[in-house]
């Protein structure tokens, strides 16, 4: 059975890592989560899912973008939880400082779970993701904290407000398309932006729902691209 997953129109996605079960052990290889109990997909504009499978020694994880560098450096470095982080930037990206951080061993499903949560217990963390990846080749991919609603009618939003106060999720600008409005969520959310695209979706109150993923441009995590075009239409099917 074919699992489709779904590429931004801008950019090429997806994914690099070999195909390695999340065993319990200590000798774990890098490689993708399958076994995982939290399912990650997406919806397309027929209502199709796109399933991804996560990373299990790479994360993404996001700060206040005043937060200064070294202060950033500092917090990751200290947590004994990632390989040194020692000089990157950051990418800024509306209210936030994004950077790639790579464990310092493979960990199991639960592990990097426990990871993410962790590390959205700190006041200096404003939200932490998964970075997701396949057999194919191609770059990994990042989940932002951006993800877009496709309303049915721009001149009603009221829809749109209410399940954005519900989900303590923010509206924060309205594409070029009237119809398409563009949320973000936080570790204050009730979910990442992942699912809280599909929670919209699942209302059956939008037309249509996506995430914003990030197409990572360097393997040391020091830089990576970011995707600005919301609207879904390029398809690549995995085996």
């Amino acid at each position: 059975m074919k699992t489709k997953i779904l590429n931004h129109v801008a950019i090429v996605l997806f994914l690099a890592g070999s195909f390695f079960s999340c065993e319990s052990s200590e000798n774990l290889i890098s490689g993708v989560c399958k076994d995982s109990k939290d399912e990650y997909y997406f919806y397309n504009h027929s209502g199709e899912k796109y399933f991804l499978y996560h990373l299990n020694d790479r994360l993404i994880v996001g700060f206040d973008k005043e937060t200064q560098v070294d202060e950033i450096k500092k917090y990751l470095n200290q947590t004994g939880l990632f390989k040194p982080v020692d000089v990157y930037n950051g990418e800024v990206r509306g209210d936030y400082r994004l950077v790639i951080v790579n464990t310092k061993r493979a960990k199991t499903c639960d592990q990097i779970k426990e990871t993410i949560l962790e590390l959205e217990q700190s006041p200096i963390v404003t939200y932490a993701g998964y970075v997701f990846g396949d057999e194919s080749g191609a770059p990994d991919v990042a989940m932002s904290y951006y993800f877009y609603v496709t309303v049915k009618d721009a001149d009603d939003l009221s829809d749109l407000y209410a399940v954005a106060q519900e989900t303590n999720t923010w509206i924060a600008e309205q594409y070029y398309i009237p119809d398409v409005f563009i949320l973000k969520a936080n570790k204050y959310s009730k979910g990442n932006s992942i699912q809280m695209a599909n929670y919209f979706f699942n209302t059956g109150k939008f037309e249509s729902t996506g995430p914003d993923l990030l197409i990572l441009g360097s393997i040391t995590g020091e830089t990576f691209s970011l995707n600005q075009n919301y609207s879904f239409s390029i398809f690549k099917t995995i085996t």
